[in-house]
């Protein structure tokens, strides 16, 4: 019903007046289609930088592991081995430290270096 009441509309209109609402209408489409090419267009351009700086992040995040790895293998080196007296220090205090639940604080874990959940199993209920 609609369509033929505008088609009716349209046929009593003057050619005038039919031209000012082509005009009117191709006005209004021709700004959507700018306005969705623009956004297309913003868009793909921000994915773009994007995709870029977060390659450019991981790279710097690789870097900075190798450096880390690096950095303790030199330390590593550097250090003098352990007496048997140190040894059996260090092993008492480990110890001590398991029973007591104390080195959950500490984020040794390689885990927790790469920023991941520790790895520790959940409590059972």
């Amino acid at each position: 019903m609609i369509p033929s009441m505008l088609t009716a509309w349209w046929r009593t209109l003057p050619r005038e007046r039919r031209n000012v609402w082509m005009v009117i209408g191709c006005g209004v489409v021709g700004v959507s289609v700018a306005k969705t090419g623009y956004f297309h267009f913003s868009r793909n351009l921000l994915v773009q930088d994007a995709d870029r700086r977060h390659k450019e992040a991981v790279e710097k995040l690789q870097e900075s592991y190798a450096f880390a790895d690096w950095s303790h293998r030199e330390r590593e080196k550097q250090l003098p081995d352990l007496t048997p007296e140190q040894r059996r220090q260090m092993n008492k205090f480990l110890n001590i430290m398991m029973e007591h639940e104390m080195n959950k604080h500490f984020p040794d874990d390689p885990a927790m270096r790469r920023g991941m959940a520790p790895t520790t199993p959940e409590p059972s209920e």
